[in-house]
């Protein structure tokens, strides 16, 4: 296993490889959102990882993101959008049989995969492992605070972030963003605090 940190600074070998999980993770996520087609408005997005598993290709997210997208439509909204594939009807999904574990499953032709403009990550083994305290871990996401939306379209910033896990306890990783003392790959900082709110359903890998 390459080193990624030494003496709390990212190594050259370190940079590489988390530069290509950054652009793997990106590659394979999408951002996920609702809002008006009338208006163009946009309510909240949060974040699709499509993953193959068995030869089949699935849309994973959070659960409590696909319930408040189907209880917004079903409330009157007229549209929604997983990257750049739009449904007027949002697919179906299925819950993880544990209803303690917050992720969420939709089943997507894969024309609307490929529209969606995302490149799928293979799952070589499910269930996942459970993370242990300690462990390097790799999240991303698309945060609403970097939305930007324009008159016909949207635009979303990624976020990446590797850091190790603080404590892990059944069902629930808790990995500390100490953004204040990392270390960024780009001249970009982001200022500490800001809110991770549309990440929701983003990918948690660990470095192995």
């Amino acid at each position: 296993m390459a080193e990624l940190v030494e003496n709390n600074k990212i190594t050259r070998d370190g940079r590489a490889l988390i530069q290509a999980y950054q652009k793997m993770v990106h590659e394979a996520c999408a951002p996920i959102f609702w809002g008006s087609k009338e208006t163009g408005e946009i309510k909240d997005n949060g974040t699709v990882i499509f993953a193959e598993l068995e030869g089949q290709t699935i849309a994973l997210t959070a659960a409590h993101v696909a319930e408040a997208l189907a209880s917004f439509i079903e409330e009157g909204g007229t549209a929604c959008r997983i990257g750049k594939a739009d449904f007027f009807t949002p697919p179906s999904f299925a819950r993880h049989p544990n209803a303690a574990i917050d992720i969420a499953f939709y089943s997507l032709d894969p024309y609307l995969v490929s529209l969606a403009g995302a490149k799928p990550v293979s799952f070589s083994m499910w269930p996942l492992q459970p993370a242990r305290d300690g462990e390097i871990m790799l999240l991303g996401g698309f945060p609403g605070v970097f939305r930007n939306e324009r008159e016909s379209e949207v635009d979303f910033e990624f976020f990446f972030y590797t850091g190790r896990v603080d404590e892990c306890i059944d069902h629930k990783m808790r990995i500390l963003l100490d953004l204040e003392n990392s270390n960024p790959l780009t001249q970009e900082r982001i200022d500490a605090g800001f809110r991770l709110g549309g990440c929701s359903g983003g990918p948690v890998f660990r470095h192995v």
